[in-house]
């Protein structure tokens, strides 16, 4: 392999770490052709990849995975990367592998990715933050640091993961160190999980919220849905939409047009 070619796989892998989502919807046109480009991505690329894939591409690719490769995809990756992945895991497969997962994702997997296609559970994400209704305030404060997006909402649950509602950010400021989250509750109205995703259209269309907890039939918190990831899970090809490959082609050139001023920079600083 000369070292221009090296140089182009590493900073496809390079991309494909950094935008995994940009890159699963360039190559997902490709079809067959695709599974070159995917074979030679690291395995940290590929499995952030795989998450984003469209079910029957990534199903294919994994049919072809060793378990130990998927164990390890399922238990490194964040928690709703890991359902996407595991719901295109051919269903023959899955019970021998939630076995071999460590209890905690094992439960969070078997709690989420069983909903079927359609319904609101199947498209809600697990990345959220919850809380215990009887925790401190400033163990809440420490969960809005973590939390991944700063419109979504902090929700609090009971000692078995029931939701009781969500935290109100404007209490949880003026009420001391030693206030209970319990004290700083507004109430929410959920998302049924196995609801279909027509319900959450509508809700969204009633509701001026950016986002809603979804829970199971026992109200436990299982996901979080927004209005922008709906829109995009239903949204339709544009007409205009470029060829495969084209956005991946766009964003390597982007890269090289700015690699002289990089080493430029590097050499400069030395």
């Amino acid at each position: 392999m000369t070292s221009s070619r090296v140089a182009q796989g590493g900073l496809l892998d390079a991309y494909a770490a950094m935008h995994p989502q940009r890159f699963a919807e360039a190559v997902a046109p490709a079809g067959a052709d695709a599974q070159d480009l995917l074979a030679g991505l690291s395995d940290e690329s590929l499995r952030r990849v795989v998450a984003c894939l469209p079910q029957l591409m990534a199903a294919e690719l994994l049919e072809g995975a060793a378990d130990e490769t998927i164990i390890r995809w399922l238990s490194e990756t964040p928690s709703h990367d890991a359902v996407r992945i595991f719901r295109r895991v051919e269903e023959q497969r899955r019970s021998r592998l939630l076995a071999l997962l460590p209890r905690r994702r094992r439960n969070e997997l078997a709690r989420t990715a069983f909903f079927r296609p359609g319904t609101i559970g199947a498209v809600a994400t697990l990345d959220f933050v919850s809380v215990q209704r009887d925790a401190a305030v400033p163990a809440a404060v420490d969960a809005l640091r973590s939390r991944a997006s700063d419109s979504a909402p902090v929700l609090v649950v009971d000692d078995e993961d029931r939701l009781v509602g969500r935290l109100d950010l404007a209490l949880a400021l003026t009420r001391g160190p030693q206030a209970s989250v319990g004290d700083c509750l507004s109430p929410v109205r959920p998302l049924l999980a196995s609801a279909s995703v027509r319900v959450a259209v509508d809700a969204f269309a009633n509701q001026p919220q950016p986002w809603l907890p979804v829970v199971d039939d026992a109200r436990r918190l299982v996901g979080l849905l927004s209005a922008s990831q709906l829109r995009r899970d239903r949204a339709e090809p544009s007409p205009g939409a470029r060829e495969p490959l084209a956005e991946i082609a766009v964003a390597m050139f982007e890269l090289l047009a700015d690699l002289p001023g990089l080493l430029f920079d590097g050499r400069r600083d030395r």
